[in-house]
């Protein structure tokens, strides 16, 4: 019996020592659940993999880095998309709008 009681003393003042861990087992013991879903408390996952189903995330420089490549690829590809949008569907291609003695008809009563 004492060694239960030693138990509870040490739990006790763990409890109280640590707010996280008290709002954790209030959260858990009032049955509040959460399946499939990533909870985040603060604080910094460092070179700690973060699995969501099949995709998992490693907090390292190095993906960081590649993390930042492909945004700035995704950035540069939805630019040169618009940009190319723009040319094909924007451009005025209506006769005799074009460029300088190129595109113009040359009427043959006139000369």
């Amino acid at each position: 019996m004492t060694n239960r009681v030693g138990r509870s003393a040490v739990l006790r003042e763990e409890v109280e020592a640590d707010p996280e861990l008290r709002n954790r087992l209030e959260q858990h013991l009032s049955g509040i659940m959460a399946h499939s879903s990533v909870v985040i408390t603060g604080g910094r996952v460092s070179r700690s993999p973060i699995a969501i189903g099949p995709l998992t995330i490693n907090n390292t420089r190095q993906a960081r880095g590649r993390f930042v490549a492909a945004a700035a690829l995704l950035v540069a590809l939805v630019a040169l998309a618009t940009y190319g949008g723009v040319q094909l569907f924007g451009a005025d291609d209506s006769p005799g709008r074009g460029v300088e003695g190129v595109g113009r008809a040359v009427h043959p009563a006139r000369g």
